[in-house]
């Protein structure tokens, strides 16, 4: 059976670093909710950046429906042959509907705080424009149409991990976490 983590989270709370060492170590296969939409906006030749990728998403979800980016992952995942699969990103309840009938799914929060969120955001450049931003400029992201129901995905999860310390905690916990749902390196 394919095991389907969903992992959700505010912006930096480590999904990343959790999605680069289930892959290295358990041989996961890696999809992403921004990856399509990273997709159009390079071939629209637009920044990559956190609001260039809200304001895509909002449009295909208004155009095509709110599950429409689950809907394309579930198929990914179908016909990925890895027996454990990461997926990056759900914002809103919506995002789960069609991964949740995968069979193996299990939603996975990954809490950390703030500050914490903001040290790393703007430590690791991922997006244009993060790493210039202030403490309160990130706060104020928070707020966010793409941000704001993340949190809410907290009281959905199977799972949550704590990620406010080191890589090598962060490790432990998902070895834990892969122990309890027996998947093995």
């Amino acid at each position: 059976m394919q095991h389907v983590l969903v992992l959700a989270g505010e912006i930096g709370a480590g999904k990343s670093a959790i999605m680069d060492y289930l892959s290295g170590w358990y041989g996961a296969g890696k999809h992403k909710f921004s990856s399509p939409l990273r997709r159009i906006l390079d071939v629209l030749g637009k920044d990559l950046s956190r609001e260039n990728i809200s304001t895509i998403s909002k449009a295909i979800r208004e155009g095509f429906g709110e599950d429409v980016i689950g809907d394309s992952l579930a198929r990914e995942i179908q016909s990925d042959p890895a027996r454990l699969v990461v997926v990056d990103g759900a914002r809103r309840p919506s995002d789960l509907g069609p991964l949740s009938h995968l069979p193996g799914y299990r939603l996975v929060y990954i809490d950390a705080s703030l500050r914490t969120r903001y040290e790393r955001v703007t430590k690791r450049r991922e997006n244009a424009g993060e790493h210039h931003k202030t403490f309160e400029e990130f706060a104020a992201t928070q707020g966010t149409e793409t941000e704001v129901h993340i949190r809410g995905l907290k009281e959905m999860a199977h799972d949550t991990i704590v990620n406010e310390t080191d890589l090598s905690h962060l490790h432990a916990q998902l070895d834990a976490l892969m122990e309890k749902i027996g998947v093995k390196r």
